[in-house]
């Protein structure tokens, strides 16, 4: 679905936005020598979930807080998907920058 990149002790990372059985999950992707490597990051289960891990709407101890201010520095997705209008939606409403594209996936697979 896209791209997030990341700081993290001025060290900057993509993780790649994917499209899962939510609203989307982030992977890691890195080479281990030859073998490639794809560790888990994190997921969004739908827009109240992702609403509340970015400070729009309070958690059940009634604070409001966005856990990763100090490490989403842009997004960038794909319009393919839908999620990602829904995505760019919500982030930008926390003032995340969002870059829109589109680019046909045609891999047999129904999105």
């Amino acid at each position: 679905m896209g791209t997030v990149t990341c700081k993290q002790h001025e060290q900057k990372y993509k993780l790649t936005v994917y499209k899962g059985n939510c609203l989307c999950v982030l992977i890691y992707h890195y080479k281990e020598g030859k073998k490639n490597v794809y560790a888990f990051n994190n997921f969004f289960n739908d827009v109240e979930h992702l609403e509340r891990c970015i400070g729009l709407r309070k958690c059940s101890d009634g604070t409001k807080e966005d856990m990763f201010k100090d490490s989403w520095i842009k997004w960038e997705l794909n319009t393919f998907f839908k999620e990602s209008l829904v995505l760019a939606k919500t982030l930008t409403k926390a003032g995340y920058p969002v870059k829109l594209y589109y680019k046909e996936i045609s891999d047999g697979k129904k999105y």
